[in-house]
């Protein structure tokens, strides 16, 4: 896409309403079976210039997981990914440094370069990882097991660069607390019906000698005295290659630009989400995005 270009984030929201919708506290998102796509189209600039959550400019390092049952064949689980094993495209789906500058649609760093304008890099590493059986079905111990199992080949403090100290303000320096993980799962194993959340679903845990935090929840009832903090985000791959992409970019764009107001009826940041693109719940265009092929 040429001619793409971007200030801050301030965005031009364009609002899809649906007839189904998730229904939870747990901010649950995917459930897009059935959807309708209705569209409702609402201008809407927000002033920001850096993320709700997390880091929105300058370079945020991740982690992304791929983790397959053992001896188990999940449920929805994609042509592209074999059971007992992991996509084809497993090394490429992130840039390990700033300048790779990959440019393959399936390729993380590559999305959030092109949605910035070359503003952010998301670079990172990728590790596989064959979970026991005892833990399918169970995304809080899945989880868990997998951080805790990693731990002894894993630096974790390589993931920790940024400090949150208000809302839409993060300092590059590290906090203790690992910034950005994702959980990658194949086809529907640690829940049914849902794409994908913006969590690991746990509470907290110590690696590095018991010197790194990976917190597991999405706190979005921010406080002054308490900042919303978290480590990451799971993804459950059950379509096409592209779609579950776009699943990872929605959860992770939860935590730049927060809670969509349709999610539930509890606390809502009162802030509305861009980047959340694909075909469910939303598809927004970041404003001054030239869309001119």
């Amino acid at each position: 896409m040429k001619g793409i270009y971007f200030a801050g984030l301030s965005l031009l929201v364009l609002m899809i309403s649906f007839n189904t919708v998730a229904q939870t506290s747990d901010f649950i998102c995917g459930t897009e079976f059935g959807e309708s796509h209705s569209k409702t189209i609402k201008p809407k600039t927000l002033p920001n210039t850096d993320g709700l959550f997390l880091t929105a400019n300058g370079t945020l390092r991740m982690l992304i997981v791929f983790a397959e049952f053992d001896n188990r064949s999940e449920p929805g689980a994609p042509d592209y990914w074999p059971d007992g094993g992991f996509p084809s495209f497993t090394n490429s789906y992130i840039d390990e440094t700033e300048t790779q500058n990959s440019t393959h649609k399936l390729n993380v760093t590559n999305y959030f370069s092109q949605v910035s304008g070359g503003k952010y890099k998301v670079i990172g590493d990728v590790v596989t990882v064959h979970v026991p059986n005892t833990y399918y079905r169970n995304r809080n111990s899945a989880g868990q097991w997998i951080l805790n199992h990693l731990d002894s080949a894993i630096d974790f403090s390589k993931y920790d660069n940024w400090t949150k100290t208000a809302d839409y303000t993060h300092l590059n320096s590290p906090d203790g607390i690992v910034d950005m993980i994702a959980l990658i799962y194949r086809g529907f194993s640690v829940s049914t019906g849902f794409s994908g959340e913006a969590s690991l679903d746990f509470d907290s845990i110590l690696v590095d000698n018991d010197s790194t935090t990976i917190k597991g929840s999405y706190n979005y009832d921010f406080t002054v005295d308490i900042p919303t903090q978290g480590s990451g985000v799971t993804v459950q791959a059950h379509s096409n290659s592209e779609y579950d992409m776009i699943s990872l970019t929605h959860e992770i764009s939860h935590w730049l630009l927060g809670r969509h107001p349709y999610y539930g009826n509890g606390p809502i940041v009162n802030r509305f989400p861009s980047l959340l693109q694909g075909s469910f719940f939303m598809f927004q265009v970041p404003m001054h995005m030239n869309l001119s092929v």
